[in-house]
Parts: C-alpha cells; sequence; structure tokens
C-alpha cells in the first residue's frame, strides 16, 4: 500500500536499535537541517534471532498509539546475516499492514530487504532517510512562508483598496452635505471676487497710464504750449544775433585799430 509520506507537522515513530550508528545519524542530518518535528524512539533489537518479531511488535505498538505521522524503520550495514531480520515474513507482514506511512532505511546502498518492498518509501541510508524528511520539511516550510507572504501582501493590498474606498465614500459624504456645499461655495465666490478685484485693479493702472500719456500728447499740441515753443525759440534766436553782432563790432573795432596804427 502506498501511503501519505507528509505532513505540515512531523510526529516520527523512529524504531531502531537505540545503541547503533544509525540512529546518530539519522538524527545528526536532522539536528542539522533544523527539522522541528517529534522524533519518538522505539528500541528494538535489529539483529539476531526474535530481531523480527520485536520489531514487529513495535510497529504494532506505534499503530495502536495513534499519534505519529510517520514510521522509520532503520538500521545500517551489515552482512547478510545481520540484515535477515529485515526479510523475516512476521516483519513484513506488520510493514504491510501498519496503517501509518512507513519508511524503510535499512544498510548500505547496495543491501536490499523485503521490508524495503513492504514499505510506503524506501531510503538507501539511515542518514538518507533523514535527508529525505528534512528535505521535505524544507519544502513545506519554504512554500508555508511564501503563502504567508502572498497572503500578507494580498491583505495589505485589500486594505489599502478599502482604506481608498472608505476616503472616496467620506468624501462624497461631505460634499452631498448642504453646509459642506455651502461651504465651498462660499470659497468659490470669495475666489471670484478677489479675481475681479484683481482685474479692475490691472484694468484701473492700464487706463491711468494711458490717459497720462494721451494727456501728455494734447499738451504738446495746445496752442498756448506752441505759443511758448515759438517764443523760446526766438528768444534764443535774438541772444545769437546779439552775441553775432558783437563779435561783428569786436572785430571792426581791431581793424580799425590797426589801420590806425599804420597810417601814423
Amino acid at each position: 500500500h502506498i501511503g501519505f509520506f507528509f505532513q505540515v507537522s512531523f510526529r516520527i515513530a523512529l524504531i531502531t536499535s537505540p545503541s547503533g550508528a544509525a540512529i546518530q545519524d539519522f538524527l545528526k542530518i536532522l539536528r542539522r537541517r533544523r527539522f522541528h518535528g517529534r522524533v519518538t524512539l522505539l528500541p528494538s533489537r535489529v539483529q539476531g534471532a526474535g530481531a523480527g518479531a520485536e520489531l514487529a511488535e513495535q510497529i504494532e505498538a506505534a499503530a495502536r498509539a495513534g499519534q505519529f505521522d510517520l514510521l522509520v524503520l532503520t538500521r545500517g550495514g551489515g552482512s547478510i546475516e545481520d540484515l535477515w531480520p529485515f526479510n523475516e515474513e512476521v516483519l513484513v507482514r506488520a510493514v504491510a499492514a501498519c496503517p501509518i506511512t512507513v519508511l524503510s532505511a535499512v544498510g548500505h546502498e547496495i543491501d536490499t530487504v523485503l521490508t524495503d518492498f513492504a514499505a510506503d518509501f524506501r531510503a538507501e541510508t539511515p542518514s538518507g532517510a533523514a535527508e529525505l524528511i528534512s528535505s521535505l520539511y524544507l519544502d513545506c516550510r519554504e512554500r508555508l512562508a511564501a503563502a504567508a507572504d502572498a497572503l500578507a501582501a494580498t491583505i495589505a493590498e485589500g486594505l489599502q483598496e478599502r482604506l481608498a474606498r472608505l476616503r472616496e465614500l467620506s468624501h462624497r459624504s461631505r460634499l452631498a452635505d448642504p453646509s459642506r456645499r455651502i461651504e465651498l461655495l462660499g470659497m468659490r465666490l470669495d475666489e471670484n471676487e478677489n479675481a475681479l478685484r484683481r482685474a479692475l485693479s490691472a484694468k484701473a493702472r492700464l487706463s491711468q497710464r494711458q490717459l497720462s500719456s494721451s494727456a501728455e500728447r494734447f499738451s504738446r499740441l495746445h496752442p498756448s504750449a506752441r505759443l511758448e515753443l515759438a517764443r523760446a525759440a526766438l528768444a534764443s534766436r535774438q541772444q545769437r544775433l546779439q552775441r553775432a553782432r558783437l563779435v561783428e563790432l569786436k572785430g571792426l573795432r581791431q581793424r580799425l585799430q590797426h589801420q590806425e596804427q599804420r597810417l601814423q
């Protein structure tokens, strides 16, 4: 029969010799890979006469306990005589009938026993069994972490969407409130009034500049202004003519004096 090998939390029944190298290798790998499941040792002899029956009894005891997700049947390598209990009918039938998922990890890579075929899964060595269990555990933990991150992101995104929706509804409710609408209309009225004042002020300044420029032009075209300009021009010409006469008289006097000197 094929059982389910992995669950989220492992409760492992380890059936092996408490003094063998297999248990040390198995637990060392789990500790190194930070496996957080629970491992319960069900001690049994793994070689010699009666070892097969003793192992079968521990399998049945684990099934009766009803608290394990996985049963690991393991021992280290040895001769065919050392491994023979794992070929005995009583143990093979107990493995096949076990309601718990069974992982058989007996001997070295080249060793094969009948419990390997009766079990749900097989590992080549006790260390290989620990590697397989911890790898599946780490993979599940990574998937769980990824699922937790995705769930957190989904929740955060949903909260942001609902917060935005809440803000939108709050804004709409404020706009629908008559007092709020009156307040907004008052604000718009103030803005329009300020804009109108600025426009009228700018228009008045422009008109003032245009009026000043026109007045200046008109003042230059007025008869009295033109008469004043003509008087000023006449006075200037008279001054120049007077200066010219004075210069001419001075020159004439100098010539006369020179003539008198020559006559003397």
